[in-house]
């Protein structure tokens, strides 16, 4: 099932604001060649904003359950030279046309407005976030020339999750919560990622209950961190989503997974749709039941004890899997102990 992958940053400024930006001029004059007697739009890179759907600028709606969500739908265009020094070493004293070293590179962007704040969310090729970032919102330039205020891109508190969130939502898996009547079952964890603190080593995987697989349980099990999980969501009963959900905020959506399935007039969800569900509506929700449990004694004791049970099922499986008994666990026991106490 093909996936789309959606980040998250954070901006200063307001939509209206937002909307001015996105009609300046971003171009990049080649300064390398400015002395070649070649016509100037070979000299620039074109890097510019377009309204989706090639339709006036404008603030959109989208009404999600109760709620109204402001938003501007746009696509970063750049042009990106992808030869080095303009291909100037197989010409020998010019650079290539600029259809040959440059290609066009784009990626889809919401500015979406939540609870007083710019989200921005970028859709599309990981390559093109560092250069919407730099060519089209001048992260790079000093803040006094810079256009564009402050782009938080890295830690923003609400989409950023610790191994403990994951460990509850492992916990939890199948369990259903209730907030301000509204309805969220964990219908499953599909999948995982993690970079093992210990040994610098990434694990991945994939598949139909994948939580009960031994990769899984002994990074539980050994307190490692996961640094993302593949969910299956039901909300309102009618409702689901399927994405996978990075420790900073990143998303990969299986967008053909995401929809209203269980009711006659059974649809897809817009690509917006589903964006401004997962991170403003059934995360907030995760995160508000999570804090719940975190804020007691219990959660850290049903931690404690779901460690132990995963731990205990990892040693029975292998028990089984290499035909060892109980007595040999206590031969190795009676080595050990005898060593240690050398």
């Amino acid at each position: 099932m093909k996936n789309t992958n959606v980040s998250v940053w954070k901006i200063e400024e307001s939509l209206e604001e937002v909307l001015v930006l996105l009609q300046e001029d971003y171009s990049k004059f080649c300064n390398e060649l400015g002395n070649y007697q070649i016509d100037i739009q070979e000299k620039l890179l074109i890097n510019k904003w377009t309204n989706s759907g090639g339709q006036a600028w404008e603030i959109r709606k989208i009404n999600i359950e109760d709620d109204e969500y402001r938003y501007v739908h746009c696509i970063a265009n750049m042009e990106v030279n992808s030869i080095p020094n303009f291909g100037m070493e197989s010409t020998g004293d010019k650079p290539l046309p600029k259809r040959i070293r440059v290609k066009k590179v784009s990626s889809e962007v919401f500015f979406i407005e939540y609870m007083g704040s710019i989200y921005v969310i970028t859709v599309g090729s990981k390559s093109n976030e560092g250069r919407i970032k730099s060519n089209l919102m001048d992260s790079t330039k000093k803040r006094e020339e810079a256009r564009w205020k402050k782009i938080i891109s890295k830690n923003i508190p609400e989409f950023s999750f610790d191994k403990s969130f994951y460990y509850w939502l492992l916990y939890n898996k199948g369990n259903e919560f209730i907030f301000d009547n509204n309805k969220l079952k964990l219908n499953d964890v599909k999948g995982f990622k993690s970079s093992a603190e210990r040994n610098e080593i990434a694990y991945k995987g994939e598949g139909s209950n994948i939580d009960s697989e031994i990769p899984l349980k002994s990074l539980v099990s050994m307190d490692e961190s996961l640094i993302s999980l593949y969910l299956h969501i039901q909300y309102n009963e009618s409702i689901e989503f399927a994405f996978y959900m990075d420790n900073d905020g990143r998303l990969e959506i299986y967008e053909i997974a995401c929809g209203e399935f269980r009711t006659p007039n059974a649809h897809m969800f817009s690509r917006e749709e589903s964006i401004t569900y997962i991170y403003f509506m059934i995360i907030p929700f995760l995160i508000r039941k999570y804090n719940e449990d975190n804020n007691s004694s219990e959660w850290e004791i049903n931690k404690n004890n779901f460690k132990k049970k995963l731990s205990i099922e990892i040693i029975l499986e292998l028990m089984q899997e290499n035909s060892i008994k109980i007595e040999d666990l206590d031969e190795d026991l009676d080595e050990e102990l005898t060593v240690s106490s050398s």
